[in-house]
């Protein structure tokens, strides 16, 4: 608050000695005029604020032809409170024409336009007293103060979610405000869960305040959230201003889970899909199976009242099957799906035999390279429609003489061991090329085709060759295999064709067509060098 400089507190312009006689000073008892003059002055001009310090300057002139004596100024209004007076004016009497300057500092308690009243009397040269007085307007102003209400409320509010609302409210003015209350209107889609309203004494001059609100979604929409606030300005005037934000309360979010049944799928098989829905929903989940050739099968899964649900499907197609699991949703709920992908193939009956069950490491990894590397592709899937046929021709009755026999068993095992190396190698040329899936599996088709006849079938050809050595007394040449290298190329030319037309019979025969050449050519090729070096 700005005072006014404080001036030397004087009397009041005292009377003539008790002895002295009036009468004598002046020609008659006439009253002696006198004038008032005001002025107000702001301690922050131009205008008087509420709450501030004012000058009221009061000139009182003497228009007579005599002195007048002990000047009383009693200066007064309701709405503000006098806190110090000062006399501007040396001497004890005031003599014709001259003036006595009066300074009356007011402290503004309200706002509004007030009547000042301002009696003067004072005492004549006939000693009698005489009184005037003048009546004069203060207009005291209360100062602007403006507010900024803001809301800020999470991006996205599901139903039955409690979430935060913070109302910042920020005072814009030069003046402190005082009695904040700071309320929420709840409406149909959401209910105010903390206590309400928030109050706050006062906020200094620029200061924001953060006042937080705990609300729960309980309706479905957009809707608008209202923060009304009510306060006092710097001159106590009660005020208003609010804020409101557009909220978009949605359904729940849900997320399905599941597993599904056997580990292992083969044709025939029974798969067993469980799964849940969260939060729980009692409804009903839909399983959609997409066949390899593309067609579909839907079957209905009911969900328990702890959302979980069990469906059941016998695939008959051997390839890889695509299920997607939804749940269309309800009024409070969003729907939710997902997706899941398994292979559906024969089994390795004689490895499954050999090892003792579907899981043995071994097992393993023969179908994880048959489902994950040749059936990724188009070469090889035609492949294997071929080499199925070989294989399940035989191999039932083989595995089951496996079963049944433990001795067998380790035989199997023995036999099977370069397999697994060679199938590793395999693997390993495949990733080389992995720029291209489809000359990737070609390239692994060369090295197992190569190492199959190195290992499997070059002892055989090497005994075959003997004997058919002894029977026909004949020289035998490793260029005696050169008539096998034109089918052999062919048969690669041929492969190439079917991928360019996407002809699955075509590259069904020269996929197979290569891979046996492949072996034949090994097979023979180290036979024959076996040989020359024998003989």
């Amino acid at each position: 608050m700005l005072l006014l400089p404080l001036l030397p507190t004087i009397p009041t312009v005292s009377s003539k000695p008790a002895d002295h006689d009036f009468l004598a000073d002046q020609p008659d008892a006439s009253p002696t005029p006198i004038s008032i003059s005001v002025s107000i002055i702001p301690a922050l001009p131009p205008d008087i604020i509420v709450k501030t310090l004012f000058n009221v300057e009061i000139t009182i002139t003497n228009e007579g032809d005599n002195p007048i004596y002990d000047i009383e100024v009693t200066p007064s209004m309701p709405e503000a409170e006098l806190t110090a007076k000062y006399l501007i004016y040396p001497e004890p009497s005031l003599k014709p024409n001259k003036n006595a300057k009066y300074i009356f500092c007011f402290y503004g308690k309200s706002a509004g336009i007030f009547t000042m009243s301002i009696p003067v009397s004072y005492k004549g040269h006939d000693g009698a007293l005489h009184s005037q007085s003048k009546e004069v307007e203060v207009p005291i102003i209360s100062p602007p103060s403006p507010m900024s209400v803001s809301l800020v409320v999470p991006r996205k509010i599901s139903l039955g979610d409690t979430f935060e609302t913070r109302v910042w409210v920020t005072n814009d003015g030069e003046y402190t405000i005082s009695t904040i209350e700071v309320d929420l209107e709840p409406t149909t889609g959401f209910s105010v869960i903390s206590e309400r309203p928030k109050v706050m004494k006062h906020l200094d001059r620029k200061e924001t305040q953060c006042f937080l609100f705990q609300l729960k979604a309980q309706t479905v929409g957009s809707f608008t959230l209202t923060a009304p606030v009510s306060y006092l300005g710097y001159g106590g005037e009660q005020l208003s201003k609010t804020g409101e934000v557009e909220i978009n309360i949605t359904k729940t979010s849900t997320l399905i889970t599941y597993s599904i049944a056997p580990e292992v799928i083969h044709v025939g098989d029974e798969v067993t899909i469980t799964g849940q829905i969260s939060p729980p929903v009692r409804d009903s989940v839909h399983l959609t199976f997409t066949k390899p050739d593309g067609t579909q099968d839907e079957v209905t899964a009911p969900s328990t009242v702890d959302g979980k649900f069990t469906g059941t499907y016998t695939p008959r197609q051997e390839g890889k099957w695509t299920v997607k699991i939804n749940w269309r949703g309800d009024l409070e709920h969003e729907a939710a799906s997902t997706e899941v992908t398994f292979n559906v193939g024969k089994a390795c009956i004689i490895a499954t035999s050999t090892y003792g069950s579907e899981v043995a490491p071994e097992v393993r990894f023969l179908r994880a390279f048959r489902d994950q590397t040749v059936y990724s592709t188009f070469a090889g899937t035609q492949f294997m429609s071929v080499f199925d046929a070989w294989y399940y021709s035989f191999s039932p009755s083989v595995a089951s003489f496996i079963a049944s026999n433990p001795p067998a068993k380790g035989v199997m095992k023995g036999v099977l061991y370069p397999l697994m190396g060679i199938l590793h190698l395999s693997t390993e040329a495949h990733s080389l090329f992995n720029f291209n899936s489809e000359v990737g599996i070609a390239m692994a088709g060369l090295v197992a085709g190569s190492l199959i006849g190195a290992v499997y079938f070059s002892p055989p050809t090497v005994i075959g060759l003997l004997a058919l050595k002894r029977h026909r007394k004949r020289q035998l040449t490793v260029g005696q295999l050169r008539p096998l290298l034109v089918p052999w190329l062919g048969s690669i030319v041929l492969m190439l064709l079917a991928e360019v037309t996407v002809s699955q019979a075509l590259m069904a025969v020269s996929a197979g067509v290569f891979v046996v050449l492949t072996i034949a050519l090994t097979a023979g090729a180290i036979a024959l060098s076996i040989l020359r070096h024998l003989y």
